[in-house]
């Protein structure tokens, strides 16, 4: 699968991100549901997840695995 980068601001500064086209929807769909832009809600998982060793978009991938993933199944998780 491809991945597109796609520039998005991050506490005030501009970075890209390299993601696969379901992870941009996914991000689309998971920043309108929270009335926000992409880019808040990638300032809001970075700084959540700052103390891990990942990168930026390993961290928006698994945060969004998550959201989707507890929508699902009700909050409850493995």
């Amino acid at each position: 699968m491809t991945r597109t980068v796609r520039n998005v601001e991050i506490s005030g500064h501009r970075t890209s991100f390299r993601l696969e086209e379901p992870f941009w929807r996914a991000a689309a769909a998971c920043a309108q549901e929270r009335g926000m832009t992409i880019g808040q809600l990638f300032t809001d998982v970075v700084e959540e997840c700052r103390d891990h060793k990942a990168t930026m978009s390993s961290m928006v991938r698994t945060y969004l695995i998550c959201h989707f993933r507890d929508r699902v199944v009700g909050g409850r998780s493995n």
